[in-house]
């Protein structure tokens, strides 16, 4: 927990610094980055690397808020593009919109906790960034304490 409490400080002077006011939403760089990992990279990270905690963060102002207001043009064009580009359908990608953030989180923290291959002593915490302020709030956690 103290190194959520650290990354959650440092939000706070992330806050504080204004730097997020001047980002603007969009793709500008054209550049991806990927903070969610596949079940075989966190298994890497917990056997191999001894990871023992992992952060789910979710984010505001996110493509599939978009599908709120249009979702089923959203999905009809999120299973064109997955067949124009990869070959096939959507292939099993949960392709939906997002309707509640915490929520959301809440379910992905509890879907891990289910899967058998996260240790139960891996510490779980879902978190949302909201864009707007800069802000990163804790949604949830399921710590479990190791057997003696």
């Amino acid at each position: 927990m103290n190194m959520l409490r650290e990354y959650l400080g440092n939000n706070k002077l992330y806050q504080q610094s204004g730097f997020h006011k001047k980002q603007k939403l969009g793709v500008n760089k054209k550049s991806v980055i990927l903070t969610c990992m596949d079940s075989r990279s966190l298994i890497v990270c917990q056997d191999v690397l001894g990871c023992d905690k992992i952060y789910v963060i979710h984010h505001t102002d996110c493509g599939g808020h978009a599908a709120l207001y249009h979702p089923a043009s959203f999905l009809e064009h999120a299973k064109y593009k997955a067949k124009e580009v990869l070959g096939v359908g959507e292939g099993g990608i949960n392709m939906h919109p997002v309707y509640g953030l915490d929520q959301s989180v809440r379910e992905d923290v509890e879907k891990l906790r289910k899967d058998d291959k996260i240790k139960l002593s891996t510490a779980l915490y879902g978190l949302v960034f909201e864009t707007e302020s800069g802000a990163l709030r804790e949604v949830c956690s399921d710590v479990r304490q190791p057997e003696a």
